[in-house]
């Protein structure tokens, strides 16, 4: 009966397993995957340093976990996806990681409100599309791309009206874009409010995550930040539009539901500027109404309405001269 040759340099600090030096049973053991117990834990630790920064408490735990007996260098690390944005839920995902549609890219069976931005290529080179909810107001969504790398910066606003704000625990759940073009979400960390409901308070959360990319033999590091913001405001009760003249006459004056805005408005002839009157009631139960004015130089505006669940939807109206 023959013997087995041990591996005398086995890099593997697991040195009470049985497999420990013998390659082949080490992998037949694990079914072909070739880890022992450390080597799991370090590739569970390599999948928590590119993932977004974590809380202080986060990373004292895993340097316990590598003074233990796991070393791992971040370095080398294979990293075969890149932050992309979030995907904020009110509900925790019930998965570790979900999927998105590979042709709509929408996480569907999720409650939930999708920001992000993909990258892929053509015959003709390159791109970028965004995904906004209808739910996020974006603040800015800027991408610059250098020969050394790509970085993404988003910011983004969800509106509720105070009802929908109190006491709701937010979850920001990173959203990921593989190597192979897929998107998905894995678990993230949760916020929630305190104190006032006055129109304009908000809490935000912002994740950070940078990645390196080796093509023909060059390398370039890309990076991502995401700003995602929940604020209060107050339910729009209705929509009035003022058409004014050179004089700041008032031509015509059309009241509408939040809900029921025309998808286009097309002024009079004689009209140079109109105002769009919103009207609410503030949690104290005070009416309020905030104008906003619109001229030539403007091609659309924004209006809101309120969800069931008081989370407000944009529209979009735009503005046909």
């Amino acid at each position: 009966m023959g013997t087995t040759a041990k591996n005398t340099n086995c890099s593997c600090p697991s040195t009470r397993c049985k497999q420990h030096g013998d390659c082949k049973a080490c992998m037949k053991n694990h079914k072909g995957k070739g880890f022992c117990k450390c080597a799991g834990w370090q590739q569970k630790m390599i999948r928590f340093f590119i993932r977004p920064k974590a809380s202080a408490m986060m990373v004292i735990l895993c340097a316990v976990m590598i003074l233990a007996g796991c070393q791992m260098n971040p370095a080398n690390a294979p990293q075969e996806y890149r932050l992309a944005g979030v995907l904020v839920t009110t509900d925790w995902l019930g998965h570790e990681q979900i999927y998105a549609d590979p042709v709509t890219h929408n996480f569907f069976g999720v409650d939930g409100m999708a920001f992000f931005v993909r990258q892929g290529s053509h015959e003709a080179g390159t791109y970028t599309a965004s995904h906004v909810d209808e739910t996020i107001v974006s603040g800015g969504m800027h991408v610059h791309s250098s020969d050394y790398g790509v970085s993404i910066t988003l910011e983004g606003t969800i509106y509720l009206a105070p009802e929908g704000f109190r006491g709701t625990v937010f979850s920001v759940n990173p959203v990921y874009q593989a190597a192979d073009g897929s998107i998905f979400a894995r678990v993230g960390n949760s916020m929630t409010s305190s104190g006032s409901y006055a129109e304009g308070q908000r809490i935000s959360q912002t994740l950070t995550s940078t990645h390196t990319i080796t093509e023909s033999g060059r390398t370039r590091v890309g990076s991502t930040s995401v700003t995602i913001s929940v604020g209060i405001m107050y339910a729009p009760e209705r929509v009035v539009v003022l058409q004014m003249d050179s004089g700041s006459d008032v031509i015509s004056r059309t009241e509408f539901a939040p809900g029921a805005m025309p998808d286009e408005i097309t002024p009079e002839s004689e009209v140079e500027f109109f105002i769009v009157e919103t009207h609410s009631v503030s949690y104290a139960g005070d009416a309020r109404v905030a104008r906003s004015i619109y001229g030539r130089e403007d091609e659309r505006f924004e209006t809101f309405s309120a969800r069931h669940d008081g989370v407000m939807v944009k529209r979009s109206i735009r503005i046909i001269w």
